[in-house]
């Protein structure tokens, strides 16, 4: 469970930085590509989901997770000034310690 919540807290941030309003790097990544690691993303952390819910289930936690993960990158990334590293460290500590104390 943990590792699909990562795998989409990076596919989430991967998208943002492929956008012309992100200051996380100097230059915006090609949209082509970074929308296909995050369909991967998905997919996979789909099937790692499907381990512990149902199949359906698991995905609506997937469209969940990635709807709530979208509004926290652009919220936090309009109030904090961290580069792209610290910021992703971060989104994947909180987001798997929500985990762990059984918030997901």
């Amino acid at each position: 469970m943990e590792f699909a919540i990562i795998l989409l807290w990076l596919g989430c941030v991967l998208t943002f930085t492929a956008t012309k309003h992100q200051k996380l790097l100097s230059y915006r990544l090609s949209k082509s590509a970074v929308w296909s690691v995050f369909a991967l993303f998905i997919v996979v952390s789909w099937f790692f989901m499907a381990v512990d819910y149902p199949f359906i289930s698991a995905g609506l936690m997937v469209l969940l997770c990635i709807m709530m993960m979208w509004i926290i990158v652009v919220l936090a990334h309009g109030h904090s000034k961290l580069k792209l590293l610290p910021f992703t460290a971060v989104g994947v500590v909180l987001s798997t310690a929500l985990v762990q104390l059984g918030g997901m």
